[in-house]
C-alpha cells in the first residue's frame, strides 16, 4: 500500500546546517544488475567503515506518512562530537523495493561541505529516501528537488531491477549510470570530470583509490554470475591489507606502524527484489583483529550475514551497537530459521585468492 503523502517530518523550517568538525570515514560499495547477476535481479552491496568508537544499529520504522523501511543506524559515542552523519541511516531497504547505500566524498572549496550548506542534512536524507521514493526514478526526483546539506556517492537501486550511481555535492550533482543491466562500485571519491573540480580524486595507490579499483576488479571478473553469495564475498575482501592496510574489508591498521584507523561497523548485501535485507555487524569475514587493543569491541564482528525479510519484521531496533540481537531479532530468527545464528556456505569467486578469503567459522 503507498502511504505516501509528502515530505515526512522534514520541513524545510527544520533544516538547519551545524558547524561540524570534520573525522576519517570510509565505505565502499558495489552494485550489478540485468546481464551480471544470475537471475537478472539487482544486488548491492557495502561496507561502513567508521572510526572504532563509531558503531552500527540495525532498525526497522513504519512511519505514519511513508513507506516501512529496514536500515543500518550510524551511532556516535556518548558524549563525543558529532560527526555529519551520526544517526544517519546510511543504507536501508524500504517496503517498496527501493534500495540505497552510500560513501562519503565532500567538496574542496567550490561548493559548501554539509556543515556550511543550506539544506536536507545527512540524517534527514536517510529517513526521507526510505520513507518516500519507491523507485530510482523517485530517489532521483528528492536528491533534485530539495537543498542538500549531504554530498557523497550514492547508489540506489529498485524491485524492478533498475540501478542508479549518483556523485553528489551540495549544490551539484552527476547521474553516473542509469539502467538494467551492469555494474559499478565506488569508495571516496568523485570520478567525473564534471565532479572531480570539486574535490581532489584518489590516485590508484591511495586508501580510496584501491577499494575503488578492487571492487571493479572483482566486479568485472565475475559478472554474469553475481549472487547475494558473491556480494558477500567480495564485500569480505581482504587484498592488500597486509601490503599496506588497505582492502575492501576494512581493518584500516598501519602495517608498519600498527595503528588502526578505523573498521567496518557494518557490511550488508540487499535484495530489492525480494525485499532481503543480508546484515552483517563488523566486518564480513569475521576474522580477529590484528590489533585488539585498539579496536574495542569490534573482535565480536559476526562473520556471517544474517538475512533480515522486512516483510516479516516489525518495527524496533534489531541489533544494539555492541553488536546484541535485541528480543525482536530473536524472534524473528527462531520463527523463521528455527537457528540462533543463520549461517551459509559461500562459494569462491573469481579474482579472489584463498589467502585474502579467511573466514572465521
Amino acid at each position: 500500500m503507498n502511504k505516501k503523502s509528502g515530505l515526512p517530518a522534514i520541513s524545510i523550517v527544520s533544516i538547519v546546517a551545524t558547524c561540524i568538525s570534520s573525522l576519517a570515514f570510509a565505505s565502499s560499495f558495489g552494485g550489478a544488475t540485468g546481464s551480471a547477476t544470475v537471475d537478472s535481479k539487482a544486488l548491492i552491496a557495502s561496507n561502513g567503515d567508521n572510526e572504532y568508537q563509531y558503531n552500527a544499529v540495525l532498525l526497522v520504522v513504519d512511519p505514519n506518512d511513508g513507506y516501512k523501511y529496514i536500515g543500518n543506524q550510524i551511532v556516535g559515542p556518548e558524549g563525543g562530537s558529532r560527526s555529519p552523519w551520526t544517526d544517519m541511516i546510511t543504507r536501508g531497504l524500504n517496503e517498496e523495493g527501493l534500495a540505497y547505500t552510500w560513501t562519503y566524498v565532500a567538496p574542496d572549496n567550490i561548493e559548501p561541505d554539509s556543515g556550511e550548506a543550506f539544506g536536507i542534512t545527512f540524517e534527514q536524507f536517510g529517513r526521507m529516501v526510505l520513507s518516500q521514493a519507491a523507485t530510482v526514478e523517485e530517489a532521483i526526483e528528492l536528491v533534485d528537488e530539495y537543498p542538500r546539506a549531504y554530498h557523497g556517492n550514492f547508489l540506489f537501486a529498485d524491485a524492478s531491477g533498475t540501478m542508479a550511481m549518483l556523485e553528489i555535492s551540495t549544490k551539484s550533482y552527476e547521474v553516473i549510470f542509469q539502467g538494467d543491466d551492469g555494474t559499478i562500485g565506488r569508495a571516496n571519491s568523485w570520478l567525473s570530470p564534471e565532479m572531480q573540480r570539486l574535490s581532489e580524486a584518489s590516485d590508484d595507490m591511495s586508501d580510496s583509490g584501491w577499494r575503488q579499483n578492487r571492487w571493479d576488479e572483482l566486479l568485472e571478473a565475475n559478472s554474469g554470475s553475481i549472487t547475494e553469495q558473491t556480494m558477500m564475498r567480495m564485500a569480505s575482501d581482504y587484498e592488500g591489507a597486509l601490503e599496506h592496510g588497505w582492502s575492501i574489508e576494512s581493518h584500516r591498521c598501519d602495517p608498519e606502524t600498527t595503528v588502526c584507523r578505523s573498521a567496518s561497523t557494518s557490511s550488508e548485501v540487499i535484495s530489492p527484489s525480494d525485499g532481503t535485507f543480508w546484515w552483517n555487524w563488523g566486518w564480513g569475514s569475521g576474522r580477529q583483529p590484528r590489533f585488539p587493543e585498539q579496536q574495542g569491541i569490534h573482535d565480536r564482528s559476526w562473520g556471517v550475514y544474517v538475512p533480515f525479510k522486512l516483510s516479516a519484521l516489525k518495527p524496533g531496533e534489531y541489533v544494539t551497537k555492541d553488536s546484541r540481537l535485541t528480543p525482536l531479532a530473536i524472534r524473528y530468527i527462531m520463527n523463521h530459521f528455527e537457528i540462533s545464528t543463520p549461517t551459509m556456505e559461500i562459494d569462491s569467486i573469481k579474482g579472489q585468492s584463498e589467502e585474502t578469503w579467511v573466514r572465521t567459522q
